[in-house]
């Protein structure tokens, strides 16, 4: 108990004098820095999956706080973020992309794709449309589903995520909701959805 109290006194304080003396930008690059820096990569998809255990250290408590408070468990959701196709080139607004998920993708509720612009927010469209959910009425092909992402829209406009008009580069984030056991523990054996780019400006 001594312990404990000792180690939350410290951070608080660690807390307070970094807060009195840093930069909002500072602090914020710092995070971002040690954010990157516990990442878990697979197949092109960063991801961490210790995210609010009681047990994650105060870093990644304030990384947390900083790219998705409020994160669930991995039993509960695991959250893969990416910012490059498949040939690792970044993603960009002045591209088009299709991501590919494979069938049957293993999850017990859902998943679903959103699309972020460069300052880690989603970019305002005329169409309101910033997700594509596997809840939603879409197409499904044999092998999955196809997802486009473009500045014009897709034929078939379920499967498609706008791209905005002004050029910055994109990040996605596919959220897996109750994950699957395969899921959750061979995680880098389990196919995730590829990105390919179709068009080049």
């Amino acid at each position: 108990m001594k312990k404990t109290l000792l180690y939350f006194t410290l951070t608080a304080i660690l807390g307070f004098i970094l807060g009195m003396t840093q930069t909002e930008a500072t602090i914020d690059r710092l995070t971002k820095l040690a954010g990157n820096r516990t990442f878990n990569v697979y197949q092109g998809w960063s991801t961490h999956l210790d995210l609010a255990r009681d047990d994650q250290g105060a870093m990644k408590r304030a990384v947390v706080a900083r790219v998705g408070l409020g994160a669930n468990t991995k039993e509960e959701a695991i959250y893969l973020s990416r910012s490059i196709d498949e040939n690792g080139e970044a993603l960009h607004s002045s591209n088009d992309y299709v991501v590919s998920v494979p069938e049957n993708f293993p999850v017990e509720a859902f998943w679903s794709l959103t699309l972020y612009g460069a300052d880690d927010y989603l970019i305002d469209n005329a169409y309101d449309k910033y997700a594509v959910a596997s809840f939603q009425e879409i197409a499904i092909r044999k092998q999955g589903v196809e997802i486009y992402l473009s500045k014009n829209p897709h034929k078939i406009s379920t499967n498609w995520i706008p791209l905005p008009q002004e050029d910055q580069n994109l990040t996605l984030l596919f959220r897996c909701y109750h994950p699957q056991k395969e899921l959750l523990e061979k995680l880098d054996n389990t196919p995730l959805p590829t990105i390919k780019t179709i068009a080049r400006k």
